[in-house]
């Protein structure tokens, strides 16, 4: 470290001492504190200065400052006089002058008794890094060979929740589950901390503050502090969550008739250490349905989607396009069976029902419908008392392409007619 000081890549007064052999460095000050205010000496002034310098054969040392003050003359060293750095000019002459005719000095040697350790950066008593660990946290230094055992890295412990709380609702087939901690103590370990510590000094009820670099913090390793939940019947685990808020909900499958155990306790987002756990078991009842009396007559999604929301996506969907069809009633349902609109079930009565939808709707082939057509024919076809027919017509009669959208239509296109009703399609006489 001393002979860092000499040679690293920040301006120091030390840096004076730098040779082309290694010399190590070390600087220091005291100050006069409030104690020279009665010479007109300025708070906190400083009274001296001192730097030693070595290499493996010499050590000088250089004070230069005031041993005492004297009344209406200078006893402190001005700014001025600290950059004159008289301390190093004279500390590198003396080392001119010991090395004009003697040969460079030998580096120090690692004595036996010191030994380099590889370390986490800022964890004092000295842990070992963890495998894949951010190099930036890591270092290797010098220490004394008996004390270079090193520890394991581990998180703080963790405090343990006072109060943890569940509901439960109904949300279809599934189930909305409602928690509620008691806040975590420590609201800091909650957030992955900044790159930098803001740092606060009380002297005689002044206040210093300063902002520097922090070179740890545990939330960069295990991550910050969760609410976390844990979800099981009998032993599976069915749902895990963890939050940064003490109070979430969560919409989770849970089968009809079981007993869920749910677990609330504090964890870190990358670490399997947790605290204490507080649970609860609710008891999951047959969830009751109660289906709408006005399926039929509506667009087949609103069907769709209500069945999927009791988890059921199963059910036969028969397409047929009677010829009393409408517009109006192409994609909607005609029929569902059996006949369960307006009544009330358990959700495992619905689910071993086998339920058959069908719809007013067809699959259509268009360029068999219409290549080679007249334009005649075409207003002939079903299709176009359904959907808007638009004609592009030149000088020719026949039909030769079908467009949808703008597209082209190819022979291996079809399409459902409630699909088309919206823009309907346009058919091209060359």
């Amino acid at each position: 470290m001393m002979e860092y000081d000499v040679t690293g890549p920040y301006q120091n007064y030390m840096q004076i001492l730098k040779r082309n052999y290694e010399v190590y460095a070390k600087t220091g000050t005291s100050d006069w504190g409030d104690k020279g205010l009665e010479y007109g000496i300025p708070q906190g002034s400083v009274k001296d200065r001192w730097m030693v310098a070595s290499t493996s054969q010499f050590t000088t040392a250089v004070w230069v400052g005031y041993d005492k003050a004297s009344k209406d003359q200078i006893s402190y060293i001005t700014n001025d006089v600290s950059r004159m750095n008289l301390p190093g000019n004279v500390n590198s002459l003396i080392l001119n002058e010991l090395y004009r005719e003697r040969a460079k000095p030998a580096s120090v040697k690692q004595p036996s008794g010191v030994v380099s350790i590889t370390h986490v950066l800022g964890v004092f008593p000295y842990v070992s890094p963890l495998a894949d660990m951010n190099p930036s946290l890591v270092t290797t230094a010098l220490i004394k060979k008996s004390f270079a055992q090193l520890g394991t890295l581990v998180p703080p412990a963790l405090e343990n929740p006072t109060s943890f709380d569940t509901t439960m609702i109904d949300s279809g087939s599934q189930k909305q589950f409602d928690f509620a901690f008691s806040a975590y103590p420590n609201p800091e370990a909650l957030t992955i901390a900044p790159p930098t510590l803001d740092m606060e000094l009380i002297v005689k009820d002044k206040t210093y503050t300063a902002v520097g670099t922090r070179l740890y913090d545990p939330s960069w390793i295990f991550g910050a502090v969760r609410y976390k939940v844990r979800l099981s019947i009998g032993s599976t685990v069915i749902a895990e969550f963890a939050e940064s808020t003490n109070a979430f909900s969560k919409v989770v499958d849970v089968p009809p008739k079981s007993t869920v155990r749910v677990c609330g306790y504090f964890g870190y987002d990358s670490s399997g250490i947790t605290s204490s756990e507080i649970c609860k078991d609710i008891v999951v009842e047959d969830t009751q349905v109660n289906v709408p009396n006005n399926l039929t007559g509506h667009s087949y999604s609103v069907t769709r989607d209500f069945l999927a929301s009791y988890g059921i996506n199963d059910q036969v969907v028969t397409y047929t396009l009677p010829n009393t069809a409408t517009s109006n009633q192409l994609g909607t349902v005609s029929l569902i069976s059996p006949a369960i609109e307006g009544k009330k079930y358990t959700l495992t009565e619905f689910e071993a029902l086998n339920i058959a939808v069908t719809v007013i709707d067809k699959s259509v082939d268009l360029n068999t419908e219409f290549i080679g057509k007249t334009q005649a024919q075409a207003e002939a076809n079903k299709i176009c008392g359904l959907i808007t027919c638009t004609f592009e017509t030149t000088v020719g009669t026949l039909i030769t392409e079908v467009r949808v959208d703008g597209e082209l239509v190819t022979d291996e296109d079809t399409y459902m007619l409630s699909a088309l009703k919206p823009d309907g399609i346009t058919l091209i006489i060359p």
